[in-house]
């Protein structure tokens, strides 16, 4: 606490009488403090609005996956284990879906559990509502509030599924009633799929209403420990860890008890199956019996029946018989009574003749005789012919009824052994619905013998590629927050000591007056240091206020394109503002104090003079006599100028140089960042397509499909997941190390071009195969592999499979790569480090120019091929790549604007300082007929070569600095391009310097012109 009042006096008076000085110091800590205190919590309020936003949606910290699923005891069990708060099982699958347009569509499709409610503690990766609301029945859906589909739209799920049954689902043809955000799908990548072009397009949710299936498909599991800690901290990664070892036992334990029941319940089905086929085939054997014991007697009775009838056929022949023959003798007697009729006429003629007389009377008496006998004849006859006529009423009688009899015989017979016929066709039937069963039992019982074992798989939030991508690109901001702002802080500490140094060389007078009117050192040195910790405490308050209001929202939304998570939340670091506030008091307070301590040294009756000139002499450019012969008058005195003040020279270069390396430094990182992705997918992968097979397809016929798309000089490529050790130095921390083998060695730089750091050309065909004892198996790694392991070539490592075994190899040379990490090596070494020869299992493809241009609908038609697993498009990951990288875009905005105000700021600073410190100068030169434009000239001409000469310093540190910030920004999996064109950004920093430096020159020229000579020269009076 200052006490004097004349001390109080003079600080207030610094501060009024100098606001451009103040101004200066102000802003720089202002530029300073805010840009680290802002890209200091951003970082840390991208990960606090994530840990919020997933914290509310309730995401599963692991999801459970078995490749027979779960049941409910499975639920039941994992809802027991030790620190697991809460269980929530569902389905998950992934199908084609048909929108209203009629265009087929992958869609990642999920179940919703039974109860949605807030207070529901089973209900995790809980939606987040945009419009609409949650599906509740059968029928119902919601989808991804960022796909273009309106509520009431419809959409039906074909038969094309991946990961479960079509089955399952109970309702194809379902309804959007609600748009939702999802915390699993925090990027706008959906992730990929082995339907269409193996993209995922969009996600939807169904209630558990539309499902109908016996298991579940998954799991979700959310720990109670990781409650209140934030999901990118170690803490949380080491409860995470410890729990995986858990759940890992505990899934592959209860996968193995659902496959044992399985087992037993297809072996109790099995059984069930031959016992009803037992049962069957004894049943069908008495039917058959029964079948045929019925054809036997229905043969007897019929052959029975058939002999009665052809017994009735003869006797009613017989009966024919008797009967034509008495209808003979009815006609003989007929004839013969007629003849006995016509011999009585002939009689009676002759009686007529006759006279009477005994001839005559005798004649009379044979005629009545023979009536008689005529008469008796016909008596008989009528007789005859009336029993004929019944015994011809009998025979008909006879017939209709054998007739009848023959009918009544065919139709029973027909019906009894159709009967018979349709019972053995049952039989036959049964026996082949037995001998089909059979088979189906053998199959069965086959598929049951070779069942695979069961696998669980445990995912975690690390697996979710949008949630593992996140932290890397917030690690990414921190890095820079802890690069660039404290190469800022050096910067303006430099300046500020020259500022400072001046300031206290200007009250040089002031100093040693006060000294001799008796004020103590302590005294005379607050006046400064509260003028530092005014200008550099205000500064760094007014800085860290506006950088943690502008820095971290405004690269969060830039993030937005990127990942929906939610509302922006500011976490505040205190102790990074207080570091930025703190670091910018230290700094002013430092350099004020050691300008004050060192002008005190003197005696008072000493500092109320003024300062001796600096005597002048020959500069070594003057021993440059072919130069400086040829210079004329005012650039021999800028000259002069320059190198006299060795103080001023240094601090001034010094100044530029920092702004130059900062503003080279942002544009080497942008185009780094820029240029990752073209320099992976287009200088180092030539090929258009990779494509992955299933196990079981034939490498060999999935070529010669994929020929019509210009394959037929695709190369067949083998990718073996392993782990790289190196004394106690392995590859934790990468997501996946490859070993990467291709069929063809030779021809692998054709798809894939391995080059040395320094360009020269790699070829895995020469590598050692590690078939002699005395050789190891040679390898290439990729750079960024290469670093971690702290190998190089000529170094040996070891080389560990999934399965543990382990090999050695020697590294034969380091390969450029930028995305992903890989070891190179040909079949013969492969085959020595595994134990087993490599598996070709992928292939690289090469477009023809009809589908060059049209890469997406050509790995819709490749991923339809059989066999195919998966394909993508190198041009969609150099797409996925350059948007991730594209999003540091704002950062490095703010890095150059922060740059160009910086340099701003330090030139107007050393410049004001010039012009001050030289005010007598100036004045002698106006005095001396100097016009306001030579007096500018002569002013600029200076400043100009001392920006030229600092931004060509600066050039050399943003080169250093550029290559500190790319690698701090780095990740395991994936680094940025240090080799740039800089010959265009050394031009493009150096011409953007150089007109700050105009511009400030055109800003203090009215400075210049505001001089006085008359006052200037006799301020020393």
């Amino acid at each position: 606490m200052v006490r004097s009042p004349t001390i109080r006096k003079l600080i207030f008076r610094d501060l009024r009488s100098s606001p451009g000085r103040f101004l200066a110091i102000f802003v720089m800590f202002a530029l300073g403090a805010g840009f680290f205190a802002g890209l200091g919590n951003t970082a840390p309020s991208m990960r606090a609005s994530a840990d919020i936003y997933l914290h509310e949606t309730r995401l599963a910290d692991f999801r459970l996956i078995s490749t027979y699923g779960w049941d409910s005891a499975d639920v039941i069990e994992a809802a027991k284990l030790p620190g697991v708060e809460s269980v929530m099982p569902r389905y998950s699958f992934t199908a084609k879906v048909a929108r209203p347009d009629g265009i087929p569509s992958v869609f990642s499709i999920k179940s919703l559990p039974l109860n949605t409610s807030e207070n529901s503690t089973s209900y995790l990766n809980r939606l987040v509502l945009k419009d609409g609301r949650l599906p509740a029945k059968s029928g119902e859906c919601a989808v991804d509030a960022a796909y273009a589909i309106e509520i009431g739209d419809e959409l039906t799920i074909t038969d094309e599924i991946e990961g479960a049954e079509y089955g399952m689902i109970k309702t194809k043809t379902v309804t959007v009633v609600g748009k939702v955000d999802s915390p699993e799908y925090i990027s706008y990548a959906r992730g990929n799929s082995s339907l269409g072009n193996g993209e995922i397009d969009s996600f939807l949710y169904l209630p558990p209403a539309g499902m109908d299936s016996a298991y579940y498909t998954e799991i979700c599991i959310l720990m109670e420990e990781t409650h209140g800690i934030s999901a990118f901290s170690d803490a949380y990664k080491d409860i995470v860890d410890s729990s995986k070892d858990l759940l890992e036992d505990f899934a592959l334990e209860r996968a193995e008890l659902r496959h044992r029941s399985i087992r037993e319940e297809a072996e109790q089905y099995l059984r069930d199956g031959e016992a009803d086929i037992a049962t069957s085939e004894e049943e069908l054997r008495d039917g058959q019996a029964e079948v045929d014991d019925g054809r036997a007697e229905a043969n007897r009775e019929f052959a029975k029946a058939k002999s009665d009838l052809q017994a009735g056929e003869q006797k009613l022949a017989d009966g024919r018989a008797e009967y034509d023959k008495n209808a003979t003798g009815l006609a003989d007697g007929e004839a013969a009574l007629s003849d006995a009729k016509a011999q009585v006429e002939q009689m009676k003629l002759l009686l007529q003749t006759l006279p009477p007389g005994p001839e005559h009377d005798g004649l009379a008496a044979q005629i009545a005789g023979a009536e008689a006998q005529i008469a008796q004849n016909e008596t008989q006859l009528t007789m005859g012919r009336a029993a004929l006529e019944e015994a011809a009423a009998t025979l008909d009688a006879a017939a209709a009824e054998l007739s009848r009899g023959w009918a009544s015989y065919d139709s029973e017979r027909w019906a009894a052994f159709s009967k018979l016929d349709d019972a053995q066709a049952e039989i036959d039937d049964g026996r082949t619905k037995i001998e089909d069963a059979k088979t189906d039992i053998a199959e069965a019982r086959q598929d049951l013998d070779e069942m695979d074992e069961p696998e669980a798989f445990i995912f975690e939030r690390e697996d979710n590629a949008a949630y593992s991508t996140f932290e890397p690109n917030a690690a990414r901001i921190a890095s820079l927050a802890a690069t660039i702002p404290p190469f800022m802080f050096v910067i303006a500490a430099l300046v500020c000591l020259t500022t400072m140094a001046r300031l206290v060389e200007e009250h040089r007078t002031r100093i040693g007056t006060l000294k001799a009117l008796g004020y103590g050192r302590g005294a005379i040195i607050s006046i400064y240091l509260f003028y530092a910790i005014v200008c550099s405490l205000a500064g760094s308050v007014a800085g860290i206020l506006a950088g943690i209001n502008i820095f971290p929202s405004t690269i969060w939304f830039a993030y937005e394109g990127l990942y929906a998570l939610g509302e922006f939340k500011l976490e505040l670091r205190p102790a990074i503002c207080l570091i930025a506030l703190v670091a910018g008091v230290i700094v002013t307070v430092a350099a004020t104090f050691a300008s004050c301590y060192n002008e005190q040294r003197s005696p008072a009756a000493v500092l109320m003079r003024p300062r001796a000139p600096k005597a002048g002499k020959r500069v070594l450019l003057e021993r440059a006599t072919i130069i400086w012969k040829h210079l004329n008058f005012n650039q021999k005195v800028t000259m002069r100028n320059i190198f006299r003040y060795k103080k001023r020279l240094i601090m001034t270069i010094v100044g530029i140089a920092g702004c130059s390396a900062l503003l080279l430094a942002s544009f080497g990182i942008e185009d780094s960042i820029r240029s990752m992705a073209d320099r992976q997918y287009e200088d180092i992968y030539h090929y258009n397509i990779y494509v992955m097979l299933k196990d079981d397809a034939d490498p060999g016929i999935v070529k010669n499909e994929l020929a019509v798309f210009g394959s037929r000089d695709s190369l067949s490529v083998s990718e073996t997941s392993c782990t790289l050790l190196n004394g106690e130095i392995n590859t934790n921390g990468f997501n996946t190390i490859s070993a990467f083998v291709p069929e063809d060695a030779a021809e692998l730089n054709e798809y894939i071009l391995l080059r040395t750091m320094k360009g020269e050309p790699l070829s895995i065909e020469n590598l050692s195969s590690g078939d002699s004892g005395a050789e190891l198996p040679g390898v290439f790694l990729t750079d960024k592999l290469a670093a971690h392991m702290d190998v190089g070539p000529g170094d040996s490592l070891t080389i560990e499979d999934s399965d543990g075994n382990t090999a050695e190899a020697v590294v034969s040379g380091v390969t450029l790569n930028y995305v992903g990490a890989y070891v190179y090596m040909n079949s013969e070494a492969y085959e020595n480090v595994f134990s087993k020869p490599p598996q070709y299992k992928s292939i690289l493809m090469k477009l023809n120019s009809e589908y060059v241009d049209r890469v997406d609908e050509a790995v819709t038609e490749i991923m339809a091929i059989d066999g195919v697993e998966f394909a993508y498009s190198s041009s969609a990951m150099r797409e996925l790549v350059f948007d991730i990288a594209e999003n540091m875009d704002v950062v490095i905005m703010f890095i150059q604007q922060m740059s160009v105000m910086l340099a701003i700021v330090v030139l107007y600073n050393l410049i004001n300082i010039n012009i001050t410190e030289r005010e007598r100068e100036i004045a002698t030169l106006k005095v001396l007929g100097y016009r306001p434009r030579e007096v500018f000239l002569y002013f600029f001409s200076e400043s100009s070569i001392l920006t030229f000469i600092g931004a060509l310093f600066g050039l050399l540190g943003g080169i250093v600095l550029h290559r500190q910030v790319i690698n701090a920004i780095a990740s395991e999996d994936a680094s940025f391009p240090l080799r740039l064109e800089w010959g265009v950004l050394l031009l493009i920093a150096m011409t953007v310097t150089m007109l700050i430096c105009v511009v400030v020159n055109t800003i203090m020229q009215p400075k210049l012109r505001r001089i006085d000579p008359v006052s200037s020269l006799k301020s020393p009076e």
